[in-house]
């Protein structure tokens, strides 16, 4: 995958931002920063499609509920341009939602009730991108490695091969 397919990753999630197509913007985004961190040759610089990756996976997080990796992303990109008043504004809406959910899991807590459980399957996380969600799949060899696609397996493949036992 060169730096064109991670431009169009990233503005393919940012397509299903606004069609509220909210995971696939997470997937999209997730595979272009791990794919263009994979093939970086210039030390770690982050050019601007990875940031704006960055935050629009920040985004997708942050409207699937999943405030904590929300927060994440927004400081991540904050810390990286603290003028771009998006990332600010972001970083601190979440931090607030992720405080309010926390907050009322606490207050349960001292009120002696039991915190709600969610009635949502648990997720899992891909080894290869480190996309969290349902339908994941296992690796058919060890049973052990978890990813979101037979591309993202292939992608990842070298290095999952040095821990993939039979």
């Amino acid at each position: 995958m060169d730096e064109t397919d991670t431009i169009l990753l990233g503005n393919r999630a940012e397509c299903y931002l606004r069609l509220e197509q909210n995971a696939d913007a997470l997937r999209d985004s997730a595979i272009a920063i791990s794919s263009h961190l994979k093939h970086c040759t210039g030390g770690g610089h982050l050019v601007p499609i990875v940031m704006k990756c960055a935050f629009r996976r920040a985004k997708a997080f942050f409207k699937l509920g999943r405030y904590f990796l929300a927060v994440r992303d927004a400081s991540f990109c904050v810390s990286k341009d603290a003028d771009q008043e998006k990332f600010v504004e972001l970083q601190r809406n979440a931090q607030f939602a992720f405080d309010q959910r926390s907050g009322s899991e606490e207050r349960q807590k001292l009120d002696g009730e039991k915190p709600k459980q969610s009635a949502r399957p648990r997720h899992r996380t891909c080894t290869g991108c480190g996309l969290v969600g349902p339908g994941m799949k296992k690796c058919s060899r060890c049973e052990r490695g978890v990813f979101c696609s037979k591309a993202c397996l292939k992608a990842n493949w070298p290095k999952h091969r040095k821990t993939c036992q039979m």
